[in-house]
């Protein structure tokens, strides 16, 4: 992946709120997560790599860029893939402020 150039957009997953739509499965107002980079507005496709998604009804919209998100992927994969836990091991988090 090529570096991002001076004016160009961040690249990086973003969550909002639909101004509009041609889908009919996405509405105006729903809530969606896509790589969107950093801005305010994005012309989004469904469809490509990872799509544009929606938030589930009752799940906080900044959780798809969280939980359901990249850094909850990261996590996960570096415990099980790289941490390895043993059973009956314990693994310590400490949290930074």
């Amino acid at each position: 992946m090529n570096h991002v150039a001076v004016g160009e957009v961040m690249r990086g997953s973003g969550v909002g709120q639909l101004t509009a739509s041609i889908r009919p499965r996405l509405a105006v107002e729903d809530w969606v997560d896509d790589v969107t980079g950093w801005q305010h507005y994005v012309v989004a496709k469904v469809g490509g790599i990872f799509g544009v998604n929606q938030a589930p009804e009752g799940v906080d919209p900044r959780a798809m860029v969280s939980v359901f998100g990249v850094s909850d992927v990261t996590a996960y994969f570096g415990m099980t893939e790289v941490g390895k836990p043993a059973d009956g091991s314990r693994v310590r988090f400490r949290r930074r402020k």
